[in-house]
């Protein structure tokens, strides 16, 4: 609670949810570290925990940044085949196109295809029938 005891305060991720489990694991190998994990109880739409990493310092436990993956050529192949199709293609249109421009296996054009979606370079809109791919938030702008 707030200092004034008349509302819940703190971090968006636990602000307004009393049912909220946090658990402090220790992290194997690492002596200074921590895994923060955070259960939401009865949260709508909330499923699996969270968990984050701290090390404790001379301040306390501190978050561990985490660097974001580099961006593989092939999930950049992916972003440039939906850009030359105008933004968007059905599934297996864009796995045909992928795998024609860069000539690999079906299953390293759906890693690809995995890599950019995780990547947030684009989108799986699910219309019913198939999925339909988009630019997502992430991906670079045109040269």
């Amino acid at each position: 609670m707030g200092v004034a005891g008349q509302r819940s305060a703190g971090s968006w991720k636990f602000d307004g949810w009393p049912s909220t489990i946090l658990e402090i694991e220790k992290v194997p190998g690492v002596p200074n570290d921590r895994m923060l994990v955070f259960k939401k109880i009865r949260a709508p739409g909330f499923g699996q925990p969270e968990k984050m990493q701290i090390r404790l310092s001379e301040a306390g436990y501190l978050p561990i940044a985490h660097e974001e993956p580099p961006r593989t050529a092939g999930a950049l192949a992916a972003v440039m085949v939906l850009r030359e199709a105008g933004g968007q293609l059905r599934r297996q249109e864009l796995i045909d196109r992928v795998r024609q421009r860069t000539k690999v296996s079906l299953r390293t054009v759906t890693s690809y295809i995995g890599q950019a979606k995780q990547g947030g370079l684009i989108d799986g809109i699910d219309d019913g029938r198939e999925t339909i791919y988009r630019l997502g938030p992430e991906a670079p702008e045109q040269p």
